[in-house]
């Protein structure tokens, strides 16, 4: 069992489960995900295609064996997190003294320097001691965190990331002002008013902003007003409310002879079918300065000059007729009537919920330090001691040795040209 675990939170077993995921994420990312079946077998052929959905490729990042694997790379972070923990702490606190100059492969320089305090002074080492013959010096000694906070934060990343997918809602909502909606897919009551929507223009009619002012209520009848514009969302009981795009929308009145049996707004790409009869009018398109050029419907400028709407209307799903119409006209099939009129633009809003994004930022700055530690604060060890008379330097380094044995050179050389 403790050769099992060791092998758990080995860096053989970590490093070659995350080489298995890095394989499998950059396959994903070449293999289109979520097409239905005939989609693989088409382009990859029977053999290939029924192997990629056979191993789930296909939803690569939600498969279970890839869930599997990153289930054990947090094991093994978690483990060697666990145990590495009080091996380093120890270390860190008590673990650098003077005495460990006979078991290290200490690196040696001559000087010609005459006091070993004044010289362990004068490499800027602050917290040193004195031993037997000499003195003892570490300067550096947060830099033995930077693997493990590597780890943690990898793991802490990982997790958020996961719990996010679960607790997290990604959603849109659309309506014209005065509309109220529900955000679908969260956990409490959240209800959005869209109380005003305007359209900021340039002079050459492109849009500069979108704002839309919304009310937000909770289940509790906690309010919260504000405004949500392109790149400046508005936050509300941890939503967030992002301006996405905009639309068209009419209202449609439909009447049965002489009675009106409904009236809404219909969106662009929405559609309404009858409930006593299978007749359906989708409203496809709409151009609020409409002109035929060359054949082609456009709209000459964003503003309602000569508002049109393309429409198609269905039976049973077969169609009966695609034709563009004015406001207020009549498209009429047998007795029914649909009347499209009072053009507004929709607004767009993405509501996003994520309760874990502070951990995984929090994850995200203890990588960022971690790595820092790693590449930028060395753990230092210097003894300097007096031999036949002379002041001999000793060093170690457990990372970049060579590297700091130069600079130690570099600084007694400095030192003894100003002796001399």
């Amino acid at each position: 069992m403790k050769k099992k675990l060791n092998f758990l939170y080995s860096m053989k077993f970590g490093l070659a489960v995350l080489a298995v995921l890095v394989a499998v994420c950059v396959l994903g990312s070449f293999i289109q995900q979520g097409k239905v079946e005939n989609y693989y077998l088409n382009l990859y052929g029977n053999q290939i295609g029924y192997l990629i959905l056979g191993l789930g490729i296909d939803d690569v990042f939600h498969c279970w064996w890839v869930i599997l694997l990153a289930g054990l790379l947090c094991l093994n972070l978690v483990l060697c997190s666990i145990v590495r923990f009080p091996i380093i702490f120890k270390k860190f606190k008590s673990g650098y003294t003077a005495d460990r100059f006979e078991s290290l492969p200490v690196f040696r320089i001559e000087t010609k320097l005459t006091s070993s305090e004044d010289v362990m002074k004068k490499l800027q080492y602050t917290k040193s001691e004195k031993c037997s013959d000499g003195w003892y010096g570490v300067k550096g000694k947060w830099g033995i965190w930077g693997s493990w906070l590597c780890h943690l934060s990898l793991l802490m990343i990982i997790i958020g990331y996961s719990a996010g997918q679960l607790l997290s809602v990604d959603t849109s909502i659309y309506g014209v002002p005065g509309q109220t909606k529900s955000v679908e897919g969260a956990d409490e009551v959240i209800q959005i008013t869209i109380d005003d929507f305007e359209v900021l223009l340039r002079d050459d009619h492109t849009v500069e902003q979108y704002v839309a002012t919304l009310t937000v209520e909770n289940g509790a009848h906690q309010v919260v007003t504000g405004t949500s514009m392109v790149n400046e969302p508005l936050d509300a009981f941890g939503y967030r409310f992002y301006q996405n795009s905009l639309g068209w929308a009419n209202v449609l009145s439909v009447y049965k002879g002489e009675e009106l049996i409904h009236e809404g707004i219909l969106c662009v790409g929405e559609s309404y079918t009858l409930e006593e009869f299978p007749l359906t009018l989708v409203l496809a398109q709409f151009y609020p300065d409409f002109a035929m050029v060359d054949g082609q419907p456009m709209t000459l400028t964003p503003y309602l000059n000569n508002p049109n709407a393309i429409f198609g209307l269905y039976y049973e799903q077969n169609l009966l007729d695609m034709n563009y119409v004015g406001m207020e006209k009549a498209i009429q099939v047998d007795d029914y009537v649909f009347v499209l009129h009072h053009p507004q633009q929709y607004t767009l809003i993405q509501v996003l919920y994520d309760p874990t994004m502070q951990f995984v930022l929090l994850g995200g700055i203890i990588m960022l330090l971690s790595l820092y530690l790693s590449f930028y604060v060395r753990c230092e060890e210097c003894w300097v001691k007096k031999e036949d008379g002379k002041i001999v330097v000793y060093g170690y380094a457990q990372r970049g040795s060579a590297l700091y044995q130069q600079t130690l050179k570099q600084k007694i050389k400095m030192l003894e040209e100003k002796e001399s």
